[in-house]
């Protein structure tokens, strides 16, 4: 049986610029440009890793954004899974100046992304980076709402998140877990509603969508 690893990858962006650094000599892939991450620890979630990495390799402190993107792929030197996450510094504004990473790791702006030479497994994630976020457009704000067991376990009746436009509810719901991993443990189990309906993954959400996460409802 092939063992996939997985990798969770930071996309860090302040402004309109990217943290992005090189893979260091001896390593797979070495030479190669690359967002910060690693190899996940057993049961840790991707987003988590993505996080501990970037503090690990580049010495910042982030938070999640969105899930970008989950990539799979095989190198020569064995098969991967990469999860992308959009980060962000903590305590750092939009409009500041980005703070200083450790080397190798520096700012480049995003029209240089596709001149940088990264893994081949990057391709598709470096072309959407380079596009951007159509002009006029703005982060969509929708609200998670919990119940019973799930409100104990976030600690809070509700969140506010900020998710590109066009997100769907599985972003949610994915960076819910991301943040809260003692919902981990019943997240196959939880039921979901994007406005007052039941909803799966693939629902598309709205700019000011309400989102109730509850344990499954139990009794007859």
């Amino acid at each position: 049986m092939v063992s996939v690893r997985r990798i969770g990858i930071a996309v860090v962006q302040q402004g309109d610029c990217f943290l992005v650094g090189t893979r260091p000599a001896g390593s797979a892939l070495a030479g190669c440009a690359e967002f910060p991450g690693g190899k996940c620890e057993p049961d840790e979630l991707p987003g988590a890793c993505a996080v501990r990495e970037c503090f690990e390799e580049a010495g910042l402190t982030v938070e999640l954004v969105s899930q970008l993107a989950t990539i799979p792929w095989s190198y020569p030197h064995g098969d991967v899974e990469l999860h992308f996450w959009l980060c962000r510094c903590v305590g750092i504004t939009e409009a500041a100046a980005p703070p200083l990473p450790l080397t190798p790791f520096r700012w480049i702006p995003r029209k240089q992304l596709q001149s940088e030479s990264f893994p081949p497994a990057n391709a598709a994630m470096i072309e959407q980076l380079s596009m951007g976020v159509p002009e006029g457009s703005a982060s969509w704000s929708v609200t998670v709402r919990f119940f019973a067991a799930s409100r104990d376990a976030v600690g809070a009746d509700a969140i506010q998140l900020s998710l590109p436009p066009g997100s769907l509810l599985s972003s949610v719901q994915s960076l819910v877990l991301e943040r809260h991993g003692s919902l981990g443990k019943s997240a196959s189990s939880l039921l979901w509603a994007v406005d007052n309906q039941y909803a799966a993954g693939t629902a598309q959400l709205r700019d000011g969508s309400v989102i109730a996460c509850f344990p499954p409802v139990s009794g007859g």
